[in-house]
């Protein structure tokens, strides 16, 4: 019998992170015009809880057989404020898909091996709605497994 810690699972991924105000539908139809991509929202989108629900848009690229995913990092959720006094019972707050980079309003990852992601992070930069984007290192994220979305 094999014990498999999450640890020892190494996903071949690039990642980029995206700081805009903009909502992922607009976002994901400007980085199709920009990027020739053709990311369309997943119906299912990934879900962690009952309350947290991060949206999710999704691409095969054929040619390069590669995944793109956009994802945004951030979310409204619903929790109980009953016990802090409050006059409602229920307050929103803000959740985290990757806790360590809050900062982030989305992250586009692009699995197998994707030659050119300088490129893709120009091309982005090129997009005047986005304030900046930059390639993340996997090896520095500690909620990389957040990051698996099959």
């Amino acid at each position: 019998m094999y014990k498999w810690a999450i640890e020892d699972f190494e996903e071949d991924f690039k990642l980029i992170a995206i700081h805009c105000s903009l909502e992922a539908y607009q976002l994901s139809f400007l980085l199709n015009q920009k990027l020739t991509s053709k990311l369309k929202r997943d119906k299912d989108h990934k879900i962690f809880d009952e309350e947290a629900c991060y949206e999710l848009f999704n691409w095969h690229d054929p040619r390069a057989r590669s995944d793109w995913r956009l994802v945004r990092n951030k979310c409204l959720a619903s929790v109980d404020a009953s016990h802090a006094g409050t006059l409602f019972k229920m307050n929103k707050a803000v959740n985290h898909l990757v806790t360590e980079h809050i900062s982030v309003d989305f992250f586009l990852k692009i699995e197998n091996e994707v030659k050119g992601v300088r490129n893709i992070v120009s091309e982005i930069n090129q997009i005047p709605q986005v304030i900046t984007a930059y390639q993340l290192h996997n090896d520095q994220l500690r909620s990389k497994t957040n990051l698996i979305f099959d």
